[in-house]
């Protein structure tokens, strides 16, 4: 999967097209190298960012303060660490993305 890179033993690097303004908070497949995820926040003061944070560290089931935005805090297109994360959860993670594809 393109979207996802690791880093070191526990720090991974997503890359993420975010649709904010979105119905709902859900992953909606992958679009050029990037897991595309629309959110309800709009992108205004940095709301789009918190709310995507929040959404992937409950998707993750992980803590929001193990999820930084390397790039593109005022894109569409950002890169987020994950770090602090053993390879069982990530696999866990796989295994719910490929639920939704």
């Amino acid at each position: 999967m393109q979207f996802l890179e690791k880093i070191n033993d526990s720090t991974w690097r997503i890359k993420v097209l975010v649709q904010p303004g979105s119905r709902k908070n859900e992953v909606a497949g992958e679009h050029a190298g990037r897991i595309r995820i629309r959110i309800q926040a709009p992108p205004v003061d940095g709301k789009a960012n918190n709310y995507l944070c929040a959404f992937l560290a409950e998707f993750l089931g992980i803590k929001k303060k193990q999820l930084s935005i390397e790039k593109g805090l005022t894109g569409r297109q950002k890169s987020v660490i994950i770090s602090d994360i053993d390879e069982d959860l990530l696999k866990s993670f796989m295994n719910k993305y490929d639920k939704f594809n």
